[in-house]
């Protein structure tokens, strides 16, 4: 797959196909991704991929600790409160996608079924946790948040879609337990992955991208 147009058409599909992803395929992908430059050549990713029977059991109790109410216990907390900018990206990409399901925005219901896809992880059928050591520095989660681009360029390669996101750690006890993750390690994120479903009106909404001349500031050039 040309590189561009692995750029222009990756996206976070929210919706997947119950068909596992082989194990040479999962690999192949990894394989790509270590590639990935770090810091001081420091590779510092540690990756917990569930799949199968392990990911069903980690999936039914995560939806559980969500419908019950149990409070988020991200491991790196988030900002305080978002750039106002940031902010009108974030409600303007959300009323967008809301109408593209016919949902409005006072429907507590259907908004609250939306966010239940990220404790269900999207049903995808294997989910990678990405780790890092404690010791290490935001220098180091820069390097991560470039893994993981390089993994869902990578997956594309081999038709495999994906969404990062951070609800999925919602409850790192859980996944720290289910997984076997040493206690040196910080979970950061994770990313699903699989075969989109293509007929779920979840993967048809592409969000609004800042054009490059809004984001590049040109000096001597």
């Amino acid at each position: 797959m040309d590189i561009i147009d692995a750029i222009y058409g990756r996206f976070s599909a929210r919706a997947y196909k119950p068909r596992a992803i082989p194990k040479e395929t999962l690999m192949k992908i990894f394989e790509a991704a270590v590639r990935t430059p770090s810091w001081a050549d420091s590779q510092p990713w540690e990756v917990y991929l569930a799949a199968g029977a392990t990911l069903d059991k980690l999936r039914n109790a995560n939806l559980e600790l969500f419908k019950s109410g149990a409070p988020r216990a991200f491991e790196v907390p988030g900002p305080a409160k978002w750039p106002d900018d940031a902010q009108g990206r974030i409600e303007r990409n959300m009323g967008e996608r809301l109408r593209e399901l016919g949902l409005d925005r006072e429907d507590k219901a259907g908004r609250q079924k939306l966010v239940e896809g990220n404790f269900r992880f999207f049903n995808a059928p294997a989910v990678a946790f990405l780790c890092m050591d404690k010791t290490l520095s935001s220098w180091s989660s820069f390097d991560m948040g470039a893994f993981s681009y390089g993994l869902m360029l990578a997956a594309m390669e081999f038709g495999v879609d994906s969404v990062p996101a951070v609800m999925m750690v919602s409850y790192p006890d859980l996944v720290r337990e289910t997984l076997k993750i040493p206690a040196n390690l910080t979970i950061l994120f994770a990313v699903a992955l699989g075969y989109q479903d293509d007929a779920d009106p979840l993967n048809k909404f592409r969000s609004v991208r800042r054009p490059a001349d809004e984001v590049v500031h040109l000096f001597g050039v």
